[in-house]
């Protein structure tokens, strides 16, 4: 408890809008922290725009964009920066759907959004519904394989649930169905998929040949936390899986609208992964800002 409680304060204090506001941002999570507590009920917090989320007690990921505005800074303001009203998203392991809100309520892409374990797909529709959604985002309790089936996923770890492997038989779980990405999301021609998948990243990409092939896909955000080790993989093999679709690694400055090419980092989150091209330049520069708690990015 006290490890993970200065595990929060390193976060909130080191991150792009919590070491600019430091005062404000303790002070939410103060707020939060005993609100939320003393309510006992979900509250539909203010999140990004005109946009809420319906966030409760124990939403580790969810509360994080509360304390800071936007949780995964830089990966969501680049998506931000990139989509135009119309475009297309794909959310897979949308969880309970800040990536799906932003997109489709800040930059009225239209959304598929892919959430497996069925009370984080309640918590997913909640926030479609909250924020008037339904007409932009069509949601799928799946999860996503090289092949249709069923497969077995805990259900008890917040945004780190996942497929389980043999050797985790003791893990609260629940046979979930899978499909592959071609077949749910055939001739949808994305802008951008994110997949955050706790290390299930190769299954996903097996089954999503053609998806990721789409001349339309500019660009991809995707966990690569070692977590593929479970099952016997690991990030660079992935990454080579990843470029050979034609992708890149890059880093995003918001603030500068800059791309920077990297190779692939030793890294505890997302990857960034684009195809270069003067469009991509063009759309980061000439994006509307983004008022995150006072700040323009």
């Amino acid at each position: 408890m006290i490890r993970s409680f200065f595990r929060t304060f390193r976060f909130m204090l080191s991150h792009p809008i919590g070491r600019r506001q430091p005062f404000k941002t303790l002070t939410r999570w103060l707020r939060w922290q005993t609100g939320s507590r003393l309510l006992g009920w979900p509250v539909a917090a203010p999140f990004i725009s005109s946009t809420r989320l319906l966030l409760r007690t124990g939403m580790r990921g969810a509360t994080m964009n509360l304390y800071v505005g936007l949780w995964e800074f830089e990966d969501m303001a680049f998506l931000m920066h990139l989509l135009r009203p119309g475009d297309r998203f794909i959310d897979i392991g949308a969880n309970v759907g800040t990536y799906t809100v932003l997109a489709a309520g800040v930059r009225q892409a239209h959304v598929i959004a892919i959430e497996p374990v069925p009370d984080t797909y309640q918590a997913l529709l909640d926030n479609i519904h909250l924020n008037r959604l339904g007409g932009k985002v069509v949601a799928h309790n799946v999860g996503l394989a090289a092949r249709e089936g069923k497969l077995p996923f805990s259900v008890s770890e917040g945004p780190t649930n996942h497929v389980l492997t043999t050797a985790e038989n003791s893990v609260p779980a629940a046979c979930i169905p899978v499909k592959r990405l071609d077949d749910l999301a055939a001739d949808y021609a994305p802008t951008a998929v994110k997949i955050d998948v706790e290390g299930f990243e190769q299954e996903v990409i097996r089954g999503g040949q053609s998806v990721l092939s789409s001349k339309s896909l500019m660009a991809m955000i995707v966990e690569l936390n070692q977590l593929g080790a479970r099952y016997g993989i690991d990030n660079h093999t992935t990454d080579a899986m990843l470029r050979n679709f034609g992708f890149s690694t890059v880093k995003y400055d918001p603030f500068r609208r800059h791309l920077e090419m990297v190779a692939l980092p030793n890294s505890s989150g997302n990857t960034l992964y684009i195809r270069p091209s003067e469009e991509m330049q063009l759309r980061l520069r000439t994006s509307p800002p983004l008022d995150v708690y006072g700040i323009r990015i």
